[in-house]
């Protein structure tokens, strides 16, 4: 067992070393913005190492072995399902991590499983709230989210 009290300074520290040397490169870096694929990794990291539950090297599986264990929100999956398919469409389609063109826009927002491209921003601001609230469940250090 680890000392949870080191655990989670560790993360604290880790995550802004991160956010320090590696800042998110623009307002849809959905791996390096506070409450983006990063935060949601190491929430969900803290949680394998403190309770052995959800060891898996599948993240979804081990986000659903976490929430089936009340470890994290159910809203966290699909939070990651969002932010997801949105790394994966925005690194194929507008690399830069910026707001993409406005030609761009419908095409990634459908391809990212939203209607128009206000819905997914809306989706977006969603799930990096889940992820907020889920670092802060799990690490408790909600002020210490700076990515």
């Amino acid at each position: 067992p680890r000392d949870r009290a080191a655990l989670l300074q560790d993360a604290v520290k880790m995550r802004a070393d991160i956010a320090r040397h590696k800042p998110a490169r623009g307002a849809f870096d959905v791996k390096l913005l506070a409450g983006g694929l990063v935060d949601l990794e190491f929430a969900v990291h803290v949680n394998q190492l403190d309770t052995q539950v959800g060891i898996n090297p599948r993240l979804r599986s081990a986000i659903g072995a976490q929430v089936d264990a009340g470890l994290l929100d159910p809203t966290m999956i699909g939070a990651h399902a969002t932010l997801s398919r949105m790394l994966i469409v925005l690194r194929m389609l507008s690399p830069h991590c910026h707001e993409p063109a406005p030609e761009q826009r419908g095409p990634i927002a459908q391809a990212c499983g939203f209607e128009d491209w206000d819905g997914l921003v809306a989706g977006f601001g969603a799930a990096r709230e889940t992820v907020r609230a889920g670092w802060s469940q799990v690490i408790g250090r909600p002020d210490k989210l700076d990515g």
